[in-house]
């Protein structure tokens, strides 16, 4: 599931504002990836479990434009165009899930939480000509900052979306009296993860 779901993922326009001006971050998309070394589903008394991706590689490449008034004394404006580039390396996802039940008395699976945690997440601009490198060295850790920030908006949504459409669409198709036989006929298939 993970093969097929990363390489799809959507990721939304941003815009990201400095004092010496703002700039707009779009056409985002994963470029290469690394699956998470191990998978483990755990559970967490009374109700809980927790869901642990880790080590982890995420790259994503972006464009970015905007108006930047790079010298903050003279009021001048500079149009800016290039590339984003982020990077995420050995991270770490964690969700906590439990088990409720709905108005009909069927069980359903919610996201309690979800965050990044560990590995190195960093992004820079290239393509940006002669100041390519004052913006590197200067926003450095905002656009750390913002990356992190969107990346985990980003998986975490689709963490929510994958276990409505994966897990509760399959627990709602169970009836209320079942065989273990029919359970892991209905959760072990080969293409969860």
């Amino acid at each position: 599931m993970y093969e097929n779901r990363v390489m799809h993922l959507t990721l939304a326009n941003e815009q990201q504002c400095f004092v010496e001006g703002c700039v707009q971050i779009f056409a985002l998309h994963i470029t290469a990836h690394r699956p998470p070394t191990f998978v483990v589903l755990s559970p967490n008394p009374p109700n809980l479990m927790t869901l642990a991706l880790t080590d982890l590689d995420l790259y994503i490449t972006g464009s970015i434009s905007g108006q930047l008034q790079l010298l903050p004394p003279i009021p001048i404006s500079f149009p800016v165009a290039g590339t984003l580039s982020v990077k995420a390396v050995r991270v770490e996802v964690n969700v906590v899930l439990d088990l409720q039940k709905n108005n009909d008395d069927k069980p359903y699976i919610r996201t309690v939480s979800c965050y990044i945690r560990k590995g190195d997440i960093s992004a820079k601009v290239e393509n940006m000509g002669l100041i390519t490198d004052i913006v590197n060295f200067k926003y450095k850790d905002e656009m750390g900052e913002k990356a992190h920030e969107v990346l985990q908006r980003t998986v975490c949504g689709n963490v929510e979306q994958i276990v409505e459409e994966e897990f509760n669409n399959r627990i709602a198709k169970l009836p209320n009296v079942l065989s273990v036989k029919e359970m892991v006929q209905t959760f072990v298939v080969s293409d969860l993860w």
